[in-house]
């Protein structure tokens, strides 16, 4: 093929604007030649700038600004443009689906709908015209509708792919039509793998598979590790270890066990059980060993064509170095909702409930005086009238409430997560009463190579509701073990960081090696609660469902 074959139509229309006459008359042909020849090269930002060489503007030219800045995605710009361009000249070759997608995209679903219609006699063969034409039908909830038009969509051109196939498969879901619904998702996860689409897609057939009518469905994973820990015991700064601890970092080998089961359910619900199991095993500290299993119902219900609701009850038992630690039990109700490339947003509340299992050592009152002498002289003493054994009692009830969404930015192939939220706790004694106010932002992207990278960073303010019952290590009295210490005037406060980056390869569809950092910092003015922890781990992934 020669060199000239080869330059296309572009070259050859550039080429002609390039032998047009250069006088004032013919100087606005000229920039609309060489815009229409650059836009069908692919270079929308010099075909308008082209264009706004123009002294004066056509239908033609307008519309052609429109169709440079939809693919930019500047939508409130591209509608004034093309609603320009049809008061100029209704009948402007394409300018009805152009201002079909603008205002698809600024949210007006009416005026999509209407310019479609416009623009059905001459785009029937066209796939972006039955593209947004389903996306109408599935915002309207005419969900069979909706899919069919997607598909005709995908069958006329593969560049509305993946797209039309998600979005397919919403739409097949909504009609209670599972197994096309699965095909569609499926055919997302196997042309676009590591994609944000086939992100979504995943997550749509998780959900569907939840709420299949009737049918058994069995999910899990498990990973097992290392993580070099430089603050097992949360030791804070100034305060001595006890003596049967021999320091306070270490290595430990991690297993976390996930799964659950659909045991029944109806065409738009399902119930079923979960289980937990979170096992550690230091090298040299084993008085941290620990088992951690929890079992769990969960109930989900389809509310909404985009929306499920669930509620789910977990009751766990914690034991620390083979010694019952604590016992646990948890409602969580949540609510999800899809809103397609908007992302998907969680509300979510949890009531839960705490016994912990270990005796609390009580420490002697003091005479009333700091510095005074203690009773006895072999321990350290409080204020008169402490009873440490009850005031750190942190037996209690406590409600979470927040919401997160998912934000995917298919140009990098990520998604941004953010959330805030608010606890309360309230314990039966008054060192662990609290609220909490914080937030949390987020990262994942797909990388090449079948690998993804997570980001998060979050932060909580703990005002708690009393001053602590802990001295604090700088108090002086401390230095002589015989006299009574004193307690701080201020109620406790806390300032809690956590970072945390994560690099997982994908092995297989089923397994994954990871690596992960995380720090702690917690910042109190109190000083048994000032502390800082680094988590280096590295782990294996299994994944299965069926």
């Amino acid at each position: 093929m020669s060199g000239r074959g080869r330059a296309g139509p572009a070259a050859a229309v550039l080429a002609l604007a390039l032998a047009l006459p250069a006088g004032a008359a013919d100087r606005d042909e000229v920039a609309f030649a060489r815009a229409t020849a650059l836009a069908r090269s692919g270079h929308c930002p010099e075909a308008l700038a082209a264009l706004a060489e123009m002294r004066t503007t056509t239908a033609a030219s307008a519309s052609l600004r429109g169709q440079c800045q939809l693919g930019a995605k500047d939508y409130p710009a591209a509608l004034a443009s093309l609603e320009e361009a049809k008061r100029l000249d209704p009948a402007t070759p394409g300018v009805e689906l152009r201002l079909a997608v603008a205002r698809f995209h600024m949210g007006d679903y009416a005026g999509a709908r209407e310019a479609l219609d416009a623009a059905a006699p001459s785009a029937q063969d066209d796939p972006q015209y039955h593209l947004y034409r389903g996306l109408v039908l599935l915002e309207a909830a005419r969900s069979a509708e909706a899919a069919r038009e997607l598909a005709r969509a995908r069958s006329l051109g593969s560049e509305v792919d993946p797209g039309a196939s998600y979005y397919e498969g919403l739409a097949w879901a909504g009609a209670d039509d599972r197994v096309q619904a699965t095909e569609a998702l499926d055919r997302v996860i196997r042309t676009a793998p590591g994609t944000v689409w086939a992100q979504q897609a995943e997550r749509a057939k998780a959900d569907l598979a939840n709420l299949a009518g009737g049918r058994g469905r069995v999910w899990g994973f498990v990973r097992a590790g290392f993580e070099y820990d430089d603050n097992v015991v949360l030791r804070a700064n100034g305060v001595e270890l006890p003596e049967n601890v021999e320091g306070q970092h270490d290595v430990r080998g991690v297993v976390t066990l996930y799964g659950g089961a659909q045991l029944i359910g109806g065409k738009d619900w399902a119930a079923g059980v979960s289980g937990t199991y979170y096992g550690a095993e230091y090298f040299h500290l084993s008085e941290f060993d620990e088992e951690y299993p929890i079992l769990g119902l969960w109930l989900d219900r389809r509310i909404g064509e985009a929306s499920v609701a669930r509620l789910t009850y977990d009751a766990g038992y914690a034991w620390l170095d083979a010694k019952p630690f604590v016992f646990t039990q948890s409602l969580r109700p949540e609510l999800f909702h899809d809103f397609g490339e908007a992302g998907r947003t969680q509300l979510f509340a949890s009531f839960y409930q705490s016994n912990f299992l270990y005796g609390i050592q009580n420490v002697q009152p003091g005479p009333g005086v700091p510095g005074a002498p203690c009773a006895d002289p072999n321990e350290i003493c409080g204020p008169p009238g402490s009873t440490a054994s009850q005031l750190r009692n942190h037996d209690g009830w406590g409600i979470s409430t927040g919401v997160e969404h998912r934000l995917p930015i298919r140009a990098l192939e990520s998604e941004l997560i953010g959330g805030v939220a608010y606890t309360r706790f309230i314990s039966r004694g008054v060192e662990y009463t609290y609220q909490g106010f914080g937030g949390w932002l987020g990262t994942e992207t797909q990388l090449p190579f079948d690998a993804a990278f997570r980001t998060s960073v979050a932060y909580t303010y703990l005002p708690y509701r009393h001053a602590s019952t802990y001295p604090d290590p700088s108090d002086p009295a401390l230095d002589v073990p015989t006299t009574q210490y004193t307690l701080q005037s201020e109620d406790h406060r806390d300032d809690r960081w956590r970072f945390e980056a994560e690099l997982e390869k994908y092995l297989t569809d089923t397994l994954s090696a990871s690596l992960r950092w995380s720090y702690l910092n917690n910042h109190s003015n109190v000083g048994v609660y000032q502390y800082h922890s680094e988590v280096l781990g590295v782990y294996v992934t299994y994944r299965f469902q069926r």
